[in-house]
């Protein structure tokens, strides 16, 4: 009997102390950039008395992620601190794992669809492309999480075990073939035009994404289903990794356009810096004609 509570609480110890990490790692990241945000999200606020639809998407990205990051470290340290834990506790806590990590997905995935929609100027048919890409993977995703709901089995302290072989690789699969669509539409829109700040950066911050997001399907999420105790850790640092990504996306464009918006407006007198991916298509086609 002695080694029951042993194994559980060396597994307890290793989940409570990733969960942590990954919730400190967020809110680093939030306390790091905080002076942009407030630069052109919140003071652009203030001075509209409301909030773009880029804002709307970072305000989600950002606090809905603390805030369930939060949610999410708690429930793990304190709902799941016993070694005998009532089934129903799991399931809630899967359930909203999962669907938290659909939501940021979702919405960081919309804001990507957003660049590469206003790069091409708005293109009906490569509108839809992407709309049915991001309703493909969404729909997807979606029946992966409940199909590997339906097909795991939690132990007495909430220990999952692997989920099938094939829902992994399906998982994979999907995003890594949206991931690489999405950043290949941009890549040969950029190198085919002119070259400016705002284009490097969108490419840039393209690649980061989607490399970033392949890495961690490629790797983790399969390793995480032979090493069963990361397979309840890797939701948590999948939150903030969606979360950080989403508003930094946001932030280094906004922040870059700011500044380009500025410099053009200057010689005006105007003391606007109001700019959002709202206006990303009229601020790339005048750097295409400079």
């Amino acid at each position: 009997m002695a080694l029951v509570p042993s194994a559980f609480f060396g597994s307890h110890v290793t989940r409570n102390a990733l969960t942590v990490v990954a919730w400190a790692s967020l809110a680093w990241d939030y306390i790091s950039r905080l002076r942009d945000e407030y630069q052109v999200i919140w003071k652009p606020i203030a001075i509209e008395r409301r909030p773009s639809s880029i804002a709307n998407l970072y305000i989600f990205l950002r606090y809905g992620g603390l805030i369930g990051q939060t949610i999410n470290m708690v429930w793990t340290m304190v709902l799941l601190s016993s070694p005998f834990i009532h089934p129903s506790v799991c399931s809630s806590w899967y359930w909203f794992q999962s669907l938290l990590i659909q939501a940021l997905f979702g919405v960081m995935q919309y804001v990507v669809m957003l660049r590469i929609d206003a790069l091409y100027c708005g293109d009906l048919r490569r509108r839809t492309v992407l709309l049915l890409s991001w309703l493909l993977e969404r729909a997807a995703l979606m029946y992966i999480a409940i199909e590997t709901y339906r097909a795991l089995r939690n132990d007495a302290a909430c220990m999952v075990a692997r989920p099938p072989v094939t829902l992994t690789i399906g998982l994979v699969a999907t995003v890594v073939v949206v991931q690489l669509f999405a950043w290949g539409m941009t890549f040969f829109k950029i190198h085919g035009g002119p070259k400016s700040p705002l284009t490097r950066r969108l490419n840039r911050d393209g690649a980061v994404v989607c490399a970033s997001i392949v890495v961690l399907y490629l790797v983790a999420v399969p390793y995480a289903t032979v090493v069963d105790v990361l397979m309840h850790n890797i939701h948590a640092f999948m939150i903030t990794m969606l979360s950080n990504m989403g508003c930094g996306l946001i932030l280094n464009l906004q922040c870059l356009a700011s500044d380009h918006q500025r410099s053009k407006l200057s010689h005006a007198g105007s003391t606007s810096s109001t700019w959002c991916l709202d206006t990303l298509e009229a601020s790339v086609d005048s750097d295409g004609g400079s």
